[in-house]
């Protein structure tokens, strides 16, 4: 099985024979570019290709606790999650994390079942960790 390389710091794609221990890697083929208009970057789990003029912004792997939930008041998402963490029903891991975890993981297992809970799709918690890496306290 082939593996490709990006930047575990911007996610571009590195086209390399060589790779270093430091370098991302997936089995996912990126697709097909100009290298010398476009580059390919592995943004959540999936390759995008975009003109060189035009950069996406990487998604944070993990933002504070004030972070994730001024981004959720801001989104009108805060009191749903706080619903969901007195919810009996909701893992016990689950809340925990969400009471004592000092940071949030882009991939982690709370993350992904809080969106799941709240309807949110892979490029919606992208689109809310983006968000939340800029709010400041």
């Amino acid at each position: 099985m082939s593996e490709y390389f990006y930047s575990p710091h911007t996610f571009e794609h590195i086209e390399t024979n060589t790779p270093a221990e430091w370098m991302g890697r997936t089995t996912q083929e990126p697709p097909m570019y100009d290298a010398e208009h476009q580059s390919a970057f592995f943004l959540g789990g999936n390759w995008s290709v975009v003109d060189s003029t035009e950069q996406p912004t990487p998604v944070p792997q993990s933002v504070s606790r004030f972070q994730a939930r001024a981004a959720l008041h801001l989104a009108g998402l805060l009191d749903q999650v706080e619903v969901l963490m007195v919810d009996p029903s909701t893992p016990t891991l689950a809340r925990l994390a969400w009471s004592d975890a000092q940071e949030f993981k882009r991939s982690s297992p709370t993350i992904a079942s809080m969106a799941q809970a709240l309807g949110l799709g892979d490029a919606d918690v992208d689109a809310l960790f983006v968000s939340t890496a800029t709010i400041d306290a």
